[in-house]
């Protein structure tokens, strides 16, 4: 990520972009690959400029690629981490920021399927992140990279940092518990949902309204 301190958009547009083709260069092999994520990235230069203007004045960039972990004590599940960046505040506390390249979760997505950020938050604040010690988190954004580009937040009030562990502690309690079992698909959020592991999921026996039937791995009739 460059750094613009001093300079004007202009020269700001040109550092961006010169960095990504640099970055680009070095580690995607694929010269069409490279021209598409370019194309992208000059299309959105403006856009992000402008927005990093607005999170450069809550902060300064504390960390990027941060990593750490924390055994939920509870149910001694370890939740492992690695945020985009951090920014921190004049007065101590911190911004976390995840980047997408697409479109960033709605408010309604966040609070049913996407709670990458708020869990962030909570592991932040039990100070995951090792050297960093416990962060005091006041706010959160996903930053959308797609064609569209837009910022989308993790609003920490509607789903408070101090409800994330509770929440952890029943998702985990529920499916450590072996007559639950792993079930295909369990939230899919929409007909049109994918993932790599499809081909290898039997729900229902390929159809979906039908009813999984749970079995203990290893059993044989």
């Amino acid at each position: 990520m460059p750094h613009f301190p001093g300079l004007d958009r202009a020269r700001q547009k040109a550092l961006l972009l010169s960095t990504g083709a640099e970055v680009l260069d070095r580690i995607v092999p694929w010269p069409t690959a490279r021209r598409f994520w370019l194309a992208r990235l000059q299309r959105i230069a403006d856009h992000f400029i402008a927005e990093e203007e607005t999170r450069r004045a809550r902060g300064a960039l504390l960390k990027t690629e941060q990593g750490g972990g924390h055994v939920l004590p509870t149910t001694g599940v370890e939740l492992v981490v690695k945020t985009d960046r951090i920014d921190r505040t004049p007065e101590g506390a911190v911004w976390l920021y995840d980047y997408k390249t697409g479109k960033p979760p709605t408010e309604k997505q966040q609070a049913k399927y996407n709670k990458q950020l708020h869990i962030t938050a909570y592991l932040a604040e039990t100070g995951a992140f090792g050297e960093l010690g416990p962060l005091h988190v006041v706010g959160a954004e996903y930053i959308g990279l797609a064609a569209r580009p837009e910022t989308v937040p993790a609003d920490l009030e509607k789903i408070p940092v101090e409800l994330v562990p509770e929440s952890l502690h029943r998702l985990f309690t529920r499916f450590l518990d072996p007559a639950t079992g792993f079930t295909a698909q369990v939230a899919r959020e929409s007909q049109g949902e994918w993932s790599d592991y499809d081909h290898l999921s039997r729900g229902g026996e390929w159809d979906l309204t039908q009813h999984a039937e749970t079995l203990k791995v290893g059993d044989h009739e």
